[in-house]
């Protein structure tokens, strides 16, 4: 009896394999199903990270956004000077800041793993520490705007802009950390992905209908692939915004001094279009010829190491001018295990920092104008048309240098005394070409005076009108002329004194000469100064005799700024612990005798010989001593300064008095002080009697 053929035992081979692909179609489809499954499983947690670093680095982005609103107050506060106001703002901008911070900070803590940790925590910290240095900055700014420091604000909104560059490059840095991080991620779990669709695709050449699955599965894992990859795009899309919309300039410099191609629009707008070399020394030539010079030494001291890199950074350029806009270039040292990998270049504009510097400077002159011609209209009528003369002669060129050098230390110092700083810093400028190096001023230096100058002329001219003279009477003077109607004097003696108040009252100059001291010693720091005058009412001739006034500046300068002892050194030697001026005038038999005198500390007249004799000036008499004092060139200062130590002025004055045919006399003792007699002839101080007193 045969055997059924749908026994087990006698299943045909085709059953069999049926029933075996069968079950392993099955296994297939689920070995399929799970392989599929753990690929969506691994592409949704790389999505959900990929989402999750993304917001992560919006959110650094919003820290720059903070860090940036927080530049503004204290650069605003210039504008506006509603130091209140913007105070205010800075602190809801810090708590903003602070509040974002430690979010993010927490953030890092709580769902980062702690091996990645680190950097991230430490770029936070550097952003967090440079934006309270710029937050202090900004307060610091605040005070120095209230304590009236303009200067010191300027210097404080310098700092505070590099400040902020700080933070931009630590979060910048931040955001660099965050890619590295999430393109190493992304590239781990895109390899785990691809192993494993390998794996189904092997699977799907076995079974057809797997194929089918695996291609369904494969399309929707491209299209999910495609949507995190346009997601990356979107946020690089928002750094490049943000590099292209930041204020300053900024670039990377490797060690070779290549720039890279990754920079801020600013940096092309200042800059100019990239030079061909791409080396940062060629830009820099082609807006500031000369300077790749210093860029190259300093470059390659700051690769030696051989000084600190703080030190260094000082002597690379520092800015340039371009098409009418100023740049200021700051720098980051950048370095790997103390070798150097490059340096961060930070331009920015400060064009209009620099327009209200020269505004507010500008302002300030003109008040400064304002208040000495509400206070004494003829000596700033006169002061301009003896400048006038100096800056005239000056650009004619027509004098020898040592003229030159009395002539600009004249006008410095009495520039200097109405707060003309931008004619003081060009005198002083042309001053130190002549003393340091020898050389005349060049066409282009007295081009610079003339401009500087003309400022100040024109300013003067609107302030003062049409009206440039007058007469002043003192009640006294006007008294004693009624009397001698009255007394019925001779109408020549008379008409004698109403002659003489044509002239100029000595008084008057005696107390420009007192301001002027005590403007020196508030300059200086050193308190406060006593002066005595007795003028016994004198006039003189103004139009004869000014360039003489004008030059005793010199002679008080002197007196301030070499002989005022300090508090304690009087004290000890018996003398007030305010130095006294004495200012005198008389008539005698040879002329008008005018005295100038202190009790300072005296001429050190060993130093003076000192300094001639190393100047092979060998004294043969006691009395030549004092020729010392008129020497050009000769100094009792070892240092120079904007006041003194040129050893120009005395000799300026004596040049002044023997114009007008007198002599100058000194006598000084050390400890002591010093007098200075100054003997105009008769002829040459009036052409009246009247200007001897009544």
């Amino acid at each position: 009896m045969s055997t059924p053929t749908n026994s087990p035992r006698s299943r045909p081979t085709w059953q069999i394999l049926y029933h075996a692909l069968g079950a392993f179609s099955v296994v297939s489809v689920l070995t399929a199903v799970g392989l599929n499954t753990a690929i969506l499983n691994n592409y949704r947690d790389s999505v959900d990270q990929a989402q999750t670093w993304a917001d992560r680095s919006a959110g650094y982005g919003g820290l720059g956004r903070i860090a940036t609103l927080g530049n503004g107050p204290g650069n605003d506060v210039f504008e506006n000077k509603d130091i209140p106001g913007e105070r205010a703002k800075l602190e809801a901008i810090t708590k903003d800041w602070d509040a974002a911070y430690t979010a993010a900070r927490a953030d890092v803590q709580a769902n980062v793993p702690a091996a990645e940790q680190g950097p991230l925590l430490e770029h936070l910290a550097t952003a967090h520490t440079s934006f309270h240095a710029m937050v202090d900055s900004s307060r610091g700014i605040f005070t120095a705007f209230e304590r009236g420091d303009v200067e010191g604000a300027g210097s404080l909104m310098a700092q505070m802009d590099r400040q902020l560059g700080d933070t931009s490059e630590a979060l910048a840095s931040l955001n660099g950390q965050v890619q590295g991080l999430q393109s190493t991620m992304f590239a781990a779990q895109l390899g785990g992905a691809d192993r494993m669709q390998l794996g189904a695709y092997a699977l799907v050449g076995l079974v057809a209908l797997m194929v089918a699955g695996v291609i369904a599965y494969g399309q929707k894992l491209a299209a999910l692939f495609a949507a995190a990859q346009a997601e990356i795009d979107k946020r690089r899309h928002e750094v490049s915004l943000l590099l292209e919309n930041v204020d300053q300039g900024l670039v990377t410099v490797d060690a070779t001094g290549k720039m890279s191609t990754e920079r801020s629009a600013a940096f092309t707008s200042l800059f100019g279009p990239t030079v061909p070399s791409g080396l940062f020394r060629d830009q820099l030539e082609a807006v500031s010829p000369g300077a790749e010079v210093w860029f190259d030494m300093t470059y390659e001291s700051l690769a030696e190491g051989c000084m600190p890199d703080e030190v260094l950074i000082t002597q690379l350029p520092q800015g340039f001018a371009r098409d009418g806009r100023h740049v200021a270039l700051s720098y980051r040292v950048l370095r790997a295990d103390g070798a150097l990998t490059g340096l961060l270049v930070i331009a920015t504009d400060v064009t209009a920092a620099i327009a209200r510097a020269e505004a507010e400077e500008s302002q300030r002159q003109t008040m400064a104008l304002f208040d000495r011609i509400s206070k004494d209209r003829l000596s700033v009528v006169e002061f301009i048309a003896e400048a006038d003369r100096i800056v005239r002669s000056l650009q004619a060129a027509t004098e020898d240098l040592a003229t030159e050098k009395r002539l600009l230390h004249t006008l410095k110092g009495n520039a200097g005394f109405y707060g003309l700083s931008a004619v003081v810093d060009t005198a002083h400028s042309l001053e130190t070409g002549i003393a340091d190096e020898g050389r005349a001023p060049s066409a282009e230096d007295r081009a610079r005076l003339g401009a500087a100058w003309e400022s100040v002329r024109t300013t003067a001219r609107h302030l003062l009108g049409d009206r440039s003279s007058g007469i002043e009477i003192a009640d006294q003077e006007l008294e004693a002329i009624l009397q001698a109607v009255i007394d019925r004097r001779p109408h020549a003696e008379i008409a004698a004194r109403i002659n003489a108040l044509k002239l100029e009252p000595v008084s008057r100059r005696f107390e420009r000469i007192a301001e002027q001291a005590r403007a020196l010693c508030g300059r200086l720091g050193k308190g406060d100064v006593q002066v005595v005058v007795d003028h016994a009412d004198l006039r003189g001739a103004p139009e004869r005799t000014a360039a003489f006034w004008g030059s005793l500046v010199h002679v008080v300068r002197n007196a301030i700024d070499h002989a005022y002892e300090d508090e304690a050194a009087r004290i000890s030697a018996g003398k007030p612990a305010q130095m006294t001026l004495r200012l005198s005038a008389r008539t005698a038999q040879d002329g008008v005798v005018i005295e100038i005198a202190d009790d300072g500390a005296g001429i050190n007249w060993d130093k003076l010989r000192q300094k001639a004799e190393a100047r092979n000036v060998r004294l043969l008499h006691e009395a030549e001593l004092h020729e010392l004092l008129f020497m050009e060139g000769l100094s009792s200062r070892d240092e120079v300064t904007e006041l003194s130590g040129r050893g120009v002025g005395m000799g300026a004055v004596r040049a002044e008095v023997e114009e007008l045919g007198g002599a100058v006399e000194v006598q000084s003792k050390v400890g002591q002080g010093t007098v200075f007699t100054f003997t105009i002839p008769h002829d040459s101080w009036s052409d009246t009697p009247a200007a001897m007193s009544a």
